[in-house]
């Protein structure tokens, strides 16, 4: 008896897919809400960060110090933070010391109350740099790709069939649709 019910419903497969996607729309939202504003307070970290910025400082005067002499290369008043990634790379004489390590002891020894609170300040960003942005990407264009499919699939129901048949779903369909729009 359940099977000849369900069989008399239009679509029944696509409007409980639709309707499952609903369902569990807020979680969703909320979970890449929360992952987009962590990557905002980060964001918003990085620039407000003292320490962050006094390291900035000291390696530009480091590389203009052992770059002194070079034609071009000398008093140089910035760098892009692409360059940060070859500080692993410039070691000491013996190989067990990087230019990043030997900069972070500096600081630390050098400008202690300055760059005390580095760790610290640096753990949102630490959280925020393991987000993969390319999936909430991902996860927000099906979302939107998402709603688009609800809006043509009533479409599709309203022209296909009774309205009566497809009345509840499509009302049902509407208000949520309303409610996201307003968020």
């Amino acid at each position: 008896r359940f099977h000849v019910e369900m069989s008399t419903i239009p679509e029944v497969k696509q409007q409980c897919t639709k309707w499952l996607f609903c369902r569990t729309f807020d979680e969703l939202y909320m979970d890449r809400l929360q992952q987009v504003t962590g990557i905002i307070t980060a964001c918003a970290q990085i620039k407000t960060s003292r320490s962050f910025h006094m390291y900035l400082r000291i390696l530009l005067r480091i590389g203009n110090l052992l770059n002194h002499g070079i034609v071009d290369k000398g008093m140089c008043y910035g760098f892009t933070l692409d360059s940060l990634s070859l500080l692993d790379g410039i070691k000491n004489f013996g190989g067990n010391k990087t230019l990043a390590m030997f900069v972070y002891e500096y600081a630390y020894n050098r400008y202690n109350a300055e760059v005390r609170e580095f760790e610290h300040e640096m753990e949102i960003i630490s959280k925020a740099a393991r987000t993969e942005t390319s999936a909430i990407e991902k996860s927000i264009k099906h979302m939107a790709d998402e709603f688009l499919a609800i809006d043509l699939f009533c479409r599709r129901l309203h022209d296909e069939y009774d309205d009566g048949d497809t009345d509840a779903f499509r009302e049902y369909m509407q208000r949520f649709s309303d409610a996201q729009t307003t968020k």
